[in-house]
């Protein structure tokens, strides 16, 4: 059975086990230039945990995410100006990533964005470590506009494999754990009458 530090500490231990997202994610692309690299980085690291918690809310739920959360933060930031960039980045991605679908009409026909593209572009022009970085919302579009070419496809595809890694890795151990004693079994919330 595993409790709310356990939980916690889990994502953290194997993310920093990992080498450097920008190297595992972006390497082999080759489509971001190092002045991203600290973007990738904390982005990636960002949105894996992110997705982290989201398995943690569907398989233990919602209030067992919000404890894992607050104690990540507290693991992984104990300076409050750390913990305040983390929480602002996991607010970020969590707007970012509760978007609507959008489809683009294109020469070839309709294409699916994928959410991922949301959360690129929200790191993209959202966090100070970003060339693309806009410090007012209103000079988003002129950024996004004078943004490398498909700088945006190349961070949401980063983003994609550091998901499917994350959802790999932990919803078969999830869908495994017995933690019946709280109101949960085979890792799906027991409904209440």
């Amino acid at each position: 059975m595993l409790d709310v530090c356990e939980l916690a500490i889990l994502p953290i231990a194997h993310l920093v086990s990992q080498s450097d997202p920008f190297d595992r994610y972006c390497g082999q692309t080759g489509g971001l230039a190092g002045a991203y690299r600290e973007v990738v980085n904390n982005g990636v690291w960002g949105y894996q945990l992110y997705t982290y918690l989201v398995l943690i809310g569907v398989y233990f739920g919602e209030e067992t995410r919000q404890q894992v959360r607050n104690y990540q933060l507290t693991l992984s930031s104990p300076d409050t100006t750390h913990r305040e960039a983390l929480e602002t980045m996991l607010d970020v991605i969590e707007v970012a990533a509760g978007m609507r679908t959008a489809h683009v009409s294109t020469a070839s026909g309709d294409i699916q964005v994928p959410v991922e593209m949301h959360v690129a572009l929200a790191l993209l022009l959202g966090m100070p470590c970003s060339p693309d970085y806009a410090r007012d919302a209103s000079m988003r579009d002129a950024r996004i506009a004078s943004m490398g070419i498909d700088t945006d496809w190349h961070l949401a595809d980063c983003l994609s494999s550091a998901r499917e890694e994350m959802v790999v890795t932990y919803s078969t151990t999830f869908a495994h754990c017995n933690t019946g004693e709280r109101g949960f079994t085979r890792g799906r919330p027991i409904t209440s009458h």
